[in-house]
């Protein structure tokens, strides 16, 4: 079959094999993207055409799903699972992390806080969403709460919020707090000596601050001795004793709701090699994806979670490069090594033909379109942000 070189030919064909009257853009734009249309115009054969076709096919699915209300199954049956780990996997982290909130619930400081700022209560998620919300726990200590008689739950407060340099890595925190209840009303001014690294910070999500951050969408920071600070130095604490963030910590002295601990940790990171200096050329970059994974974990469990974020990396199947291809590469970066300049595309194209009667290109724009690709492919492979992907 004469197969089509160009790309107006090939979307032109696609369209007649998907019935359409013509490929869309975004469509057409996530098949390049994905890699699948170099190879059918580099080695047009009735495997690369195909993939193409499959791939086209597989993302008008997609979409359409994407849109599509679910369904809705027969009556007692099981909704299929969307989680990567195994059930039996899912069980143990489940427990693991159950008994670990047990575990930390008997500690002197968690039970300090509780008792001492809660009343002996554990607050509900909406209740500590208010907590950390509020100003007045950030400013005030375990007894200015007692003797003002503030509501803990039950109460207004604003504040009067300016920084205030003191020297090259110090500044004062101006803080004004108004607090209302019950008809009661009560004014406090603060100024808290600050540095750099005094590690004052509470550690909260950064998109906290900006919801409901009590200093302006500034990172919250607590008053020494107050008792959001005594929660700040609880949290720490657990993170020390259990395989916690600070803000897992934090939520489950509130709550009382143990942080899940995951079996699997996944990381990635680019490993870059530039000619002459740190701020040079990149000419060789390598994605490097990081799995931390507990003994115990399934070996399908540990396949799903890499292919997971393998295709969240890639945007598609992780294709091997065409022979052809890989020998194009080969054969140019062995005339060229990484040297810079002009390339004689023409000539360059002559020798190669020469030498491979089997694998001639009859245009110069193919070849060096091929190599490209290539080059990209095994020498700066392009990514995607990776996001994080919910395990189970």
């Amino acid at each position: 079959m004469d197969w089509p070189r160009t790309d107006e030919a090939v979307k032109s064909w696609l369209a007649g094999q998907l019935k359409l009257a013509a490929i869309s853009e975004p469509l057409w734009e996530l098949l390049v993207s994905a890699g699948f249309v170099w190879p059918a115009l580099d080695e047009p054969s009735a495997e690369t055409f195909g993939e193409l076709e499959r791939a086209a096919r597989q993302f008008m699915r997609l979409a359409i799903e994407s849109v599509r209300p679910a369904a809705r199954g027969r009556a007692g049956r099981r909704a299929r699972s969307t989680s990567l780990l195994l059930p039996s996997d899912v069980g143990r982290a489940a427990a693991v992390s159950r008994f670990l909130g047990r575990l930390a619930g008997e500690e002197t400081a968690v039970r300090q806080f509780r008792e001492q700022v809660l009343g002996g209560q554990i607050a509900s998620a909406a209740q500590a969403d208010g907590l950390l919300g509020s100003p007045t726990l950030y400013l005030l200590s375990v007894d200015e709460l007692r003797s003002s008689f503030v509501p803990l739950w039950d109460h207004e407060a604003s504040v009067d919020y300016r920084r205030e340099e003191t020297g090259k890595s110090t500044w004062n925190e101006r803080v004004g707090l108004k607090l209302r209840w019950a008809g009661q009303s009560k004014t406090y001014d603060f100024v808290i000596p600050r540095s750099v690294h005094d590690g004052m910070w509470i550690d909260l999500p950064p998109q906290f601050w900006g919801r409901k951050s009590p200093l302006g969408g500034e990172q919250p920071f607590v008053r020494p001795g107050s008792a959001l600070d005594e929660l700040r130095k609880a949290s720490r604490w657990l993170t020390q004793r259990f395989p916690w963030t600070a803000w897992g910590g934090v939520w489950f002295v509130l709550t009382d709701v143990p942080p899940v601990v995951s079996p699997i940790e996944v990381g990635s990171e680019r490993r870059s090699s530039r000619r002459d200096s740190p701020d040079s050329e990149e000419v060789f970059g390598r994605d490097v994806l990081t799995l931390t994974v507990d003994l115990w974990v399934s070996a399908q469990s540990v396949s799903r979670v890499f292919r997971a974020y393998q295709r969240e990396l890639l945007g598609a199947r992780n294709r091997p490069l065409q022979e052809r291809a890989l020998a194009v590469f080969e054969f140019v970066t062995g005339r060229r090594g990484i040297a810079r300049g002009r390339m004689n595309w023409p000539e360059l194209m002559k020798e190669w033909n020469h030498g491979h009667p089997d694998r001639q290109y009859a245009d110069f724009r193919a070849f060096r379109g091929a190599y490209t690709n290539a080059r990209e492919r095994i020498l700066l492979p392009k990514r995607r942000p990776i996001r994080p992907i919910k395990l189970w």
